[in-house]
């Protein structure tokens, strides 16, 4: 009876580890220099991926990667120093990245990108001094656009408490450290941070030679002054690797384990998967960004002395594709595209059906809503979308049981 059990038990474990395996698609590999400690961000239906350190030392050129065509094309390239432990947001629609290690020196300087104009622009400093491997956010509606920089490491190896607000409007700093406090009673740096249904999150990091399990959420629009949240206690991803959320699910990837540490929002659990990509050694210093529903995993260094990576993979639906719940795909336009004050959604009904319309933010946060019905003869609506700052947004719409979403720009 014992060995029944355990060879059951035996190959319900490899069934689930090869199920989310499978999960996994790997795309065509990066055609630039492999790398480790990589910037990686996505704006619209685009992933930009860059920096960090290869065969060659410090790495100052970006790329932008197309889902849809699987395809990478190289864009203007970091106009400051090359380094790695850099601090990356986006915040309306454009990439705010800086900070950073490099040749013994901690770096304070700040720059943002615009994917429309493929510029860079130095923006102010960050004040207090330079720092790398902080954990940070940028959200687009607080103060019109803001990015918070949190802990991370500075000169002569400290870890500082610091909190720090960017904001875009008035490129200003601000020490925030005195109303926001640590996570916990320690702070940490080489965090991996990331946005996720709204909030921020980091997971894992170091403080000294202790590395903790961590995966903690940051809520900026807190009411109580509670801006810290421990959601899991056993989340052993290791020290070193990337994280990002996609639906209902985080996912915590490699670091010095091999580890793939799932946790799942509506049951508040986390799943341990070993090495669902193969690898023969742990993945350090690795990046990731989510396009459309789908994180992407990139890069890094195989183990601590290993060669580096330009291996791609991806995880996830894609928020425009169709389901396996009877939901099929709807005919509809959202136009003009970019807008302004207004869009407008025409809708290929053939009946009378329920219609939900929804505004995300790029990060899945629901910001409009609009309830009705359509059907042949009221297939035009019109959606005020004033409330809107400047950026992408994604439009799902969903009339009886077919399902699209569009992406859009605003502008203003």
């Amino acid at each position: 009876m014992k060995l029944n059990i355990f060879l059951s038990t035996t190959v319900f474990l490899f069934l689930t580890i090869a199920s989310y395996a499978q999960n996994w698609n790997q795309k065509l590999n990066f055609p630039g220099s492999q790398r480790m400690s990589a910037i990686a961000f996505s704006i619209g239906n685009n992933g930009y991926y860059g920096m960090g350190r290869g065969d060659n030392g410090l790495l100052q050129d970006v790329w932008k990667y197309t889902p849809q065509t699987d395809t990478w094309e190289q864009v203007a390239p970091f106009p400051g120093t090359g380094r790695v432990g850099t601090a990356t947001v986006v915040i309306n629609g454009k990439a705010y990245v800086g900070l950073g290690f490099a040749n013994n020196t901690f770096y304070d300087d700040w720059y943002e990108y615009s994917p429309s104009s493929n510029i860079w622009t130095q923006k102010a400093s960050c004040i207090n001094g330079g720092r790398s491997y902080c954990a940070y956010w940028g959200f687009d509606d607080i103060d019109g656009g803001a990015a918070f920089v949190t802990m991370g490491s500075k000169l002569n190896s400290e870890v500082t408490s610091e909190k720090l607000k960017y904001v875009v409007a008035s490129d200003t700093w601000e020490d925030v450290s005195s109303s926001i406090p640590n996570p916990n009673s320690y702070p940490l740096f080489n965090t991996s941070s990331f946005k996720w249904n709204g909030k921020g999150y980091l997971t894992s990091g170091k403080n000294a030679s202790v590395i903790y399990s961590s995966f903690i959420e940051f809520d900026p629009y807190t009411t109580t002054g509670t801006y810290w949240k421990n959601k899991a206690t056993n989340f052993d991803m290791g020290y070193g690797g990337t994280s990002f959320g996609i639906g209902n699910k985080a996912y915590a990837c490699y670091g010095d384990t091999r580890n793939v540490i799932i946790y799942d929002s509506t049951s508040n659990t986390t799943t341990k998967v070993v090495n669902p990509l193969g690898y023969s050694d742990p993945v350090v210093a690795s990046s990731s960004f989510v396009i459309n529903g789908v994180g992407y995993f990139l890069g890094g260094r195989l183990g601590s002395f290993g060669g580096y990576l330009n291996k791609v993979w991806a995880i996830g639906t894609p928020i425009s594709s169709t389901s396996n719940l009877g939901i099929e795909v709807l005919d509809c336009a959202v136009f003009p595209n970019p807008s302004m004050n207004f869009v407008q959604i025409s809708i290929g009904a053939e009946s009378y059906q329920a219609l939900s319309i929804q505004v995300l933010d790029m990060t899945g946060k629901l910001l409009l809503e609009h309830v009705g019905t359509v059907s042949p003869g009221t297939n035009l609506i019109n959606l005020d979308t004033n409330q809107l700052q400047s950026g992408n947004y994604i439009v799902s719409i969903q009339a009886g049981k077919q399902k699209n979403s569009k992406n859009i720009q605003i502008v203003r």
